[in-house]
């Protein structure tokens, strides 16, 4: 089929098309000890209707990084502009498989949008346990060896249902996935601490501390928040202010001299800040009395 790459040959025994879907039963004879498969802009579902032997793997694939080799189940997926590569032991005689292909417009169209791929749902693709998905898979294989009244009506109905039930198996992957990251542990914390503080002088990048936790600056935005409750830049500016406050109160540095230690330009935007945040100047707040101090800290 020229919608799928193969580097094994299969020999296509029944199919039919649709708007919404491409199905075929294809077999191979005596399949090679591994084998590639890729759609550049289509999802292929496929299952097997011979048994897959044991200790059978795949990963999965962009060109730029691979999965880890996960076990390869009856029912798989594999999303548009990844590559498979799957292996297993060696076969003798015909081995045959259902291939649904989708075009990526229109099934993302179904799904109301693409899925955000994370590591945990791409893994998944390669063992679909969705009793949904594979009822479709085996109705529309049926459509393609035997087809009835209607069939390519009834192949597009089984299109959008198949959409409906990936986003929704995939889809809660993928917000398992996010949810057990959405936390920062103490040690990933503390090393965020010592950052701002060393360099409460100076610009405080994102992308250094996110280096430093081992995550992307997404993740670390998200996960921050997550775990204290306040954005990160938040959190920057309430430790420069309370240094700040600690200069004010216990050394006579001046004004320029502190506004320099946390990271402004110049007295009046460091005036401005302090004052958005305490409620008071940094004069008041260094010359006021303690009832106040209290009050604003």
């Amino acid at each position: 089929m020229s919608l799928v790459n193969f580097d094994v040959e299969i020999q296509v025994e029944s199919a039919l098309r649709s708007d919404n879907v491409t199905v075929f039963v294809g077999a191979t004879d005596s399949p090679p000890a591994s084998c590639t498969s890729q759609c550049p802009d289509h999802y292929m579902l496929t299952m097997a209707i011979t048994p897959r032997p044991p200790r059978a793997w795949a990963t999965l694939g962009d060109g730029l990084d691979h999965e880890p080799l996960a076990a390869m189940g009856e029912l798989m997926l594999i999303p548009p502009g990844y590559a498979q590569r799957g292996g297993f032991e060696p076969q003798r005689g015909l081995r045959r498989d259902i291939f649904c292909l989708f075009p990526q417009n229109r099934f993302e169209d179904l799904m109301g949008g693409p899925i955000e791929w994370t590591h945990a749902s791409l893994k998944a693709t390669s063992d679909i346990h969705d009793p949904n998905l594979q009822a479709a898979t085996r109705r529309l294989a049926q459509e393609a060896m035997t087809p009835g009244m209607a069939a390519g009506v009834l192949s597009d109905s089984l299109a959008a249902t198949v959409a409906v039930d990936v986003r929704r198996y995939f889809g809660a992957r993928c917000r398992t996935e996010a949810s057990g990251r959405s936390r920062l542990s103490v040690q990933q914390l503390e090393l965020i601490r010592d950052y701002i503080h060393a360099h409460a002088h100076q610009d405080v990048h994102l992308s250094s501390m996110a280096t430093l936790c081992g995550i992307s600056v997404r993740h670390l935005t998200r996960a921050f928040k997550g775990t204290t409750g306040i954005t990160l830049a938040g959190h920057v500016s309430e430790v420069r202010m309370n240094i700040a406050k600690d200069l004010l109160v216990n050394t006579r540095l001046p004004q320029k001299a502190i506004a320099a230690n946390v990271g402004f330009a110049n007295v009046s935007s460091f005036s401005t800040a302090f004052r958005r945040t305490t409620g008071i100047t940094p004069d008041a707040y260094r010359r006021g009395d303690s009832s106040a101090r209290r009050a604003r800290t």
